[in-house]
Order: structure tokens, then sequence, then C-alpha cells
């Protein structure tokens, strides 16, 4: 049989220790990526991807290991590249209506980003 367990961050964890005692809670730490955005500036070779929202480019980039920064457009179409040299991010080029948005922190393995959520375990 299928239990589910809810993930919470470890402040909630320690919150509600007994009552996770009884349920399936599994405690993660809860980080936030960063992001450095930088207006009217792209850089050359990166990498389209179809997305229609800064969030879907942002998570795109953060399911890349290598990704180090996305250039998105500010009106329509919306468009999305993604980055994985950092130092080709030293040759921007100006352009309006689109900015660029640096990662510096992304969370660890191990580390959960967002809202909680809830996980199968058999």
């Amino acid at each position: 049989m299928k239990r589910h367990c809810l993930v919470v961050d470890v402040y909630m964890y320690l919150l509600y220790m007994q009552w996770c005692e009884h349920l399936c809670c599994v405690a993660v730490a809860v980080c936030t990526e960063r992001w450095e955005v930088l207006q009217n500036l792209g850089n050359n070779g990166g990498i389209f991807h179809v997305a229609s929202s800064l969030d879907e480019c942002q998570d795109i980039c953060l399911l890349d290991p290598d990704c180090v920064a996305i250039d998105v457009s500010e009106q329509d179409p919306f468009f999305c590249f993604t980055h994985t040299n950092q130092s080709l991010l030293e040759n921007t080029y100006s352009s309006q209506f689109i900015s660029q948005h640096r990662l510096l922190e992304r969370c660890q393995i191990g580390e959960k980003s967002g809202k909680s959520t809830i996980i199968t375990r058999t």
C-alpha cells in the first residue's frame, strides 16, 4: 500500500514534530534561488527554449546544472534563452525589451525550492 508523505521545511517539521511522527513527514531545507536582473541587456550564444513566462524560463535554467543566466523578452512574443558559460556573460549587448537574469544562488541537492509538495513512498 502506498503512503503519502508531506514534505515540509525544517521549521514546520520541528513545530509539528508530534503530528509528523503519527503521519509521514519528510523534512527538507527550503531555499530560494537568487537572480540578478539586468535590464536592457542580452548575450549572444544562448540556447533557445520554448517557454511562455519568466517563471517557466527560470525553471528550465534550474533543471540544467550548467545554466548561469537567462535572457527573456519583456514584451510579446515572449522568448527564453539560457546561458551555460559564465565567461561569455561579460560580452553583453544593449537591447531594448530584453532582460538578463543571472543565477547567483541555486538550491543544492536535498534542498527544496518553493512550496510544500506531496511525495509518494511505497
